[in-house]
């Protein structure tokens, strides 16, 4: 007669195969990967979030010490956020728009700092690139 096995014994007994193990792990490496590239948007959210309150949270204690309520403070610190935002957009614009004014010169200089190169470069002696229709 055979002793009677229970499942949790069958189960320890086929935990103990490396192999077993091996596949396991991965199967739940892939589930986990999968589940992070479904949730990649929410987790940088999540992640982008938390970071600013981290930031902003000894700013708020700091109002709060000061007699400003929380919620007082969390408006203000927005407040101040968008309009540091702001200026650095403006800013960032206009140097954008004075790149792109001077662009066409940026471009005339550039091929013209190209046309001497390849001129100094013909004086050079040696073979930099055949032009022959012979291929020697």
């Amino acid at each position: 007669m055979t002793p009677v096995r229970t499942v949790q014994d069958l189960l320890v007994s086929v935990w103990r195969q490396p192999w077993v193990r091996l596949l396991v792990y991965l199967l739940l490496a892939a589930v986990v990967l999968w589940f992070i590239r479904r949730l990649a948007s929410v987790l940088m959210t999540a992640a982008v979030a938390y970071g600013l309150a981290y930031l902003v949270s000894p700013v708020l204690t700091w109002l709060e010490g000061r007699g400003v309520r929380r919620v007082v403070g969390v408006l203000l610190v927005t407040l101040i956020g968008l309009m540091v935002l702001g200026l650095l957009s403006w800013v960032v614009m206009a140097q954008l728009v004075n790149l792109l004014n001077d662009l066409p010169q940026f471009i005339t200089q550039l091929g013209t700092a190209v046309g001497d190169l390849l001129e100094r470069l013909s004086g050079v002696p040696g073979r930099l690139a055949s032009n022959d229709s012979n291929g020697a």
